[in-house]
């Protein structure tokens, strides 16, 4: 599974627009699948499922959408700020991979928020959680449904050292092990958990042994440009190349260097993210940004069904993070009858009604909330 290619090829982005104007500030969403909020003051221990999601990358050089398959998806966000009654919003840019033909997007053209792009994987948190009634803040009594019935969460046991000190525990409330989620990360975070990948695994072997590098190929067309039996540059040199890349002979672009690595063993594998837990918690990011920095472990490889008693699906994210449609973004923006002049723009309450047009926006989701 080496996704560094497709990467390395189009970048972290296939962005369509990015368009003037300050981010709001970014909150937490609560949406129907759970999210992964990182701890400040504990270590969570996750671990990263692959799934095969397939993505259009807009290629700059030759203006094509390209179709790549990568183990993580990756979208454009924006970030809604809440305003007097109405709750804030995290929600999918619907102006698609190719901004020669940007697709309709109220946030976009109408409010110029940013585009934030995330990388989102599916996890599995490896915790006791609880089933328990779900209680606002500022509340004591649990929140009921349509049904009169209490509404269920899946909330984190608080006895993370045991000590008997969760009282889900003493109330009984169901317990299991093990939560699907998702994991969004900013471009630097994701770097950041590449980078650890680079340092700590891909050195490493599935058998245990250390991995050298074979031959550097192109990230671009896959040919090989160095084979390290052969090579003639010298250490410096390739230290240079690595950095900041080579123009390869065979298609003739400035591309980065991928290392093929190689082990002595039958199964010659390194390690990639998905072949051990990982073990996360945050700090703030020392680039002053409100964000925050990765505290990343990795614990010793394994099959997660072999340790755990079971094994976990990767989510659906491109249905889980779909973008609302053009009706369901007015909601969501909070925009009264009246704000958009002229029914022939997409984005007026009564635009298609007369005429049978459908501005073109993807169908299937709501969108997530804050709480």
């Amino acid at each position: 599974m080496d996704y560094l290619k497709d990467m390395a090829k189009y970048g972290l982005s296939g962005t369509a627009r990015r368009l003037k104007g300050t981010p709001p500030t970014p909150k937490s969403s609560i949406g129907r699948v759970d999210y992964l909020n990182v701890s400040d003051e504990f270590s969570q221990r996750i671990r990263l499922i692959p799934g095969a999601y397939e993505m259009q990358r807009y290629d700059d050089e030759t203006g094509s959408l390209d179709l790549v398959t990568l183990p993580f998806y990756e979208c454009e966000r924006h970030f809604i700020p809440a305003r007097r009654e109405r709750r804030g919003a995290i929600i999918t840019c619907s102006a698609g991979p190719d901004p020669t033909a940007p697709k309709p997007c109220l946030p976009c053209d109408e409010l110029e928020y940013f585009q934030l792009h995330r990388v989102v994987f599916s996890i599995v948190e490896l915790e006791q959680f609880h089933r328990t009634p779900w209680i606002k803040k500022g509340t004591t009594d649990p929140t009921l449904g349509k049904d009169g019935k209490p509404i269920l969460i899946d909330a984190l046991c608080e006895d993370l050292e045991g000590g008997g000190n969760c009282s889900m525990c003493r109330s009984e409330d169901d317990k299991f092990f093990g939560k699907s989620m998702y994991w969004e990360l900013s471009n630097d975070q994701f770097d950041q958990l590449l980078a650890l990948e680079e340092q700590f695994l891909r050195t490493k072997c599935v058998c245990g042994k250390d991995m050298r590098i074979k031959k550097f190929e192109c990230s671009r067309c896959a040919e090989v440009i160095i084979q390290m039996s052969s090579t003639k540059f010298t250490k410096k040199e390739l230290r240079h190349y690595i950095k900041n890349g080579m123009v390869c002979p065979a298609c003739k672009s400035l591309v980065r260097l991928i290392p093929i690595m190689d082990c002595s063993c039958e199964k010659s594998q390194s390690l990639n993210l998905f072949m051990v837990d990982l073990n996360v918690s945050r700090r703030p990011s020392t680039t002053g940004k409100k964000s925050y920095t990765l505290d990343v472990t990795f614990s010793a490889p394994c099959e997660p069904d072999k340790r755990y008693g079971g094994s976990w699906d990767s989510i659906d994210l491109a249905a889980v993070l779909a973008p609302p449609t053009i009706p369901e973004q007015r909601k969501i923006c909070g925009l009264r009858r009246g704000a958009v002049a002229g029914k022939d723009n997409p984005y007026h309450e009564d635009y298609g009604k007369n005429k049978n047009q459908e501005p073109e926006a993807p169908t299937d989701n709501k969108g997530s909330f804050n709480g």
